[in-house]
């Protein structure tokens, strides 16, 4: 390894800007999810009927972590039958550049 080479400690606090954001939206049904949600609240078979490829299981997965990470909240209506819709938090609309930026470059690069 050279001077101008730096190891990376994946441990070390000054990665935490880019670790933590990563393990959050680093695949692709995250994006897509976020993606749909920028657009309005809307209910899970209204985001699984947008990203028509993600299973009922993966979706599910998907949005109890994103509220778990705090980027989406869920919100349930007291009606019958229940209604649940999923909206993105302040933190989730902080992601719609880094959405807009991956679609640009898939589109310059990739497509």
């Amino acid at each position: 390894m050279t001077k101008n080479q730096e190891k990376i400690n994946l441990k070390d606090t000054k990665y935490c800007p880019i670790i933590r954001p990563t393990k959050v939206v680093g695949d692709v049904w995250t994006i897509l999810i976020v993606k749909t949600l920028l657009k309005g609240p809307k209910r899970f078979n209204q985001i699984k009927d947008e990203i028509e490829e993600i299973t009922s299981r993966t979706l599910s997965a998907r949005l109890k972590f994103l509220v778990e990470q705090r980027v989406i909240v869920r919100k349930q209506f007291p009606e019958i039958p229940p209604r649940v819709e999923y909206e993105l938090t302040t933190m989730g609309k902080g992601l719609e550049q880094i959405v807009v930026e991956i679609e640009k470059f898939g589109n310059t690069w990739m497509c």
